[in-house]
């Protein structure tokens, strides 16, 4: 169980990708896209930044992954409401 102070704490570390997930994704987005976007906008430097970054997301339970059956991609929810 993750404390609301430490989602806080993490949402506001990651609040670049909570909106790019938020606004462009409509609060579902897949993984390979929110990579492409964070890279191009500046928000993480590499691939394994950004993996990194969302593991910590979903491990603070901000975010949710889902994996598709037929092609297997994953997709980032972001079931909880967007932090102002």
């Amino acid at each position: 169980m993750v404390t609301n102070e430490r989602k806080q704490e993490t949402c506001n570390k990651y609040r670049e990708y909570l909106r790019v997930i938020n606004i462009i994704g409509n609060k579902i987005i897949l993984q390979k896209h929110l990579m492409a976007i964070s890279i191009n906008l500046g928000i993480v430097k590499d691939e394994f930044a950004f993996i990194r970054d969302i593991r910590e997301l979903e491990k603070n339970e901000i975010i949710i992954f889902s994996l598709c059956s037929k092609i297997n991609p994953i997709f980032l929810f972001f079931p909880t409401i967007f932090p102002r």
